[in-house]
């Protein structure tokens, strides 16, 4: 019984082991190009907001030296709008990176160096060239 067990379980693990060692091909160009639109539309959205939020901050602000003056109001829509700024920020850098992947992958079908290791092997693999642009 253990050792139809330990061989099921050695079975298992040798599915799993060629099941989860192929390599997916990177998503096309395209999906990249993609997100980085969506990404940099949305940062831009984001820092105008926020922007807006900042004079709404600003206008609602109340002085006072004399009385007891409540600005919860206008730390609220401060803190709303740096946080708005803030995330704008990073979507604007995140479509930026996602522009430069879109440029530099390019998947092509080619001869590559493979150390022999049998004949079930194919010769030509998937490859990927990166191009590094300055």
């Amino acid at each position: 019984m253990k050792t139809k067990s330990l061989l099921f379980l050695l079975f298992l693990l040798l599915v799993k082991t060629t099941t989860f060692s192929q390599v997916a091909p990177p998503p096309p160009a395209k999906d990249y190009a993609k997100r980085a639109t969506s990404l940099t539309t949305a940062g831009v959205l984001s820092l105008i907001g926020g922007a807006l939020l900042g004079v709404a901050s600003a206008v609602t602000f109340e002085f006072g030296v004399t009385e007891k003056v409540n600005n919860n109001d206008s730390a609220i829509l401060g803190v709303a709008s740096l946080s708005a700024l803030i995330g704008g920020t990073c979507l604007l850098i995140a479509g930026k990176h996602n522009r430069k992947k879109a440029k530099s992958i390019k998947l092509k079908q080619g001869q590559t160096f493979l150390p022999n290791q049998g004949s079930l092997m194919s010769k030509a693999v998937p490859t990927i060239g990166v191009q590094i642009a300055f």
